[in-house]
């Protein structure tokens, strides 16, 4: 596996400047500004886990994505699935951080 290091100070402006462009997709209404933007930040973390092949972490962020990016869908029925796929998420974070550290 090839691992390329990049600067962290490099990470957190892409996180930062991504959260500034989901906020300002929710300010002006582009719903294609916010569904590209949203997941981002936790890709850069997953970009920082990944390394460390912490396979509980790495699922749990994926979930987050899911459920980010099912949350932004335009109907009811992704709001039921967009939070079961948060509680699994959790669930994967509790199993994480309390029970296998």
């Amino acid at each position: 596996m090839i691992h390329v290091h990049v600067n962290p100070m490099i990470k957190s402006i892409i996180t930062l400047l991504c959260a500034a462009l989901f906020l300002y997709g929710i300010y002006a209404d582009i719903h294609a500004l916010r569904i590209c933007t949203k997941p981002i930040p936790i890709l850069v973390l997953i970009w920082m886990v990944f390394p460390h092949q912490d396979k509980w972490l790495l699922s749990a962020l994926s979930f987050s994505i899911l459920g980010d990016f099912i949350l932004e869908l335009p109907r009811q029925l992704p709001f039921a699935l967009g939070l079961g796929s948060f509680l699994i998420a959790h669930i994967m974070y509790i199993r994480r951080f309390l029970i296998a550290p």
